[in-house]
């Protein structure tokens, strides 16, 4: 395992290394709306559509990060870099994300963890794999997430503890959250208006947002914990998939690296890679549950019906 002054060293915060990689994030995104804006051709709008969604999961990987303020020093600077920056674009809220988020962390797999519904009852037959798949495309999983993440929470309200209870108050400010929100939509869609294209709006935004985003989180999130029983040992209840063009689209920020981030949660998303290198060559990393590619982990999740 890590030793205290690696895990002291790999926690240090380079809150630049974050903004580079958002930075990136968005140069990609008006990239693939500029592409939609000169060739707006049915077949490269669809072209598009897996590539926008992508770069919209890699902000919801940097609001992950901001759910354990990893993005800087400041907790409250982090919140607010993590809903006004890559939560509000994506119509969501950080703050709902983090209140589950780190329950996950506390009881992975439990009764308690409110990803159970979203991860659990793996493996499953391909008929019904590919009902979900479905369901993603063509949009019905996104309602059901958005249920989730602003039901769900109050559905347990009544079993979390008196402690949590106080916590939960913190809330966002409701207009904090919908400038986030209005504000950077707005501007999207004042983009493609100027150019006389304002139902770009829903076919470059909303529409990869409601379909393959949903395909793209289905994956990534049954590959980090689907199949396995909880366990006190979290490496053995998560996976680290390492491929470097697959993670490209439903892994990135190094989400990848999923036992590593159960194991020291404090590691930002830059460090995980040189974390992984130092328990790989210490072979403290369970092989089992080490991955070079989701086709294998499919093939032990997505079985053939009986």
């Amino acid at each position: 395992m890590l030793k205290p002054q690696e895990i002291k060293e790999l926690s240090q915060l380079s809150p630049w290394k974050g903004y580079l990689a958002l930075f990136f994030d968005y140069l990609l995104l008006f990239s693939l709306f500029a592409i939609g804006i000169a060739f707006p051709k049915w077949w490269v709008i669809a072209l598009l559509i897996p590539f926008i969604a992508r770069t919209q999961l890699a902000l919801a990987i940097i609001m992950h990060d901001g759910a354990h303020r990893r993005l800087h020093p400041q907790p409250k600077v982090s919140d607010f870099i993590s809903q006004a920056f890559v939560a509000g674009p994506i119509l969501f809220s950080s703050d709902s994300y983090k209140k589950n988020h780190l329950l996950h962390h506390k009881v992975p797999l439990q009764e308690e963890d409110p990803d159970l519904s979203l991860i659990a009852g793996y493996p499953i037959g391909k008929g019904s794999f590919f009902r979900k798949i479905c369901r993603d495309l063509f949009g019905l999983s996104y309602f059901k997430f958005i249920h989730y993440f602003l039901y769900g929470q109050h559905k347990r309200a009544r079993e979390v503890t008196k402690e949590k209870k106080n916590a939960s108050k913190k809330k966002q400010s409701p207009l904090f959250l919908a400038a986030t929100i209005l504000i950077p939509n707005g501007l999207f869609f004042a983009l493609f208006a100027y150019f006389q294209r304002p139902w770009l709006y829903f076919f470059l935004w909303l529409l990869p947002l409601m379909t393959w985003l949903q395909l793209f989180l289905r994956i990534r999130g049954i590959a980090e914990h689907s199949g396995y029983k909880p366990n006190n040992n979290q490496a053995l209840c998560s996976r680290t998939v390492v491929n470097w063009w697959q993670t490209f689209f439903v892994a990135p920020h190094n989400v990848n690296y999923h036992i590593e981030h159960h194991l020291y949660v404090g590691i930002p998303f830059y460090h995980l890679p040189k974390a992984h290198k130092i328990l790989k060559e210490r072979k403290a990393l369970p092989t089992q549950n080490t991955f070079d590619g989701y086709g294998k982990v499919l093939k032990e999740l997505v079985i053939k019906s009986q």
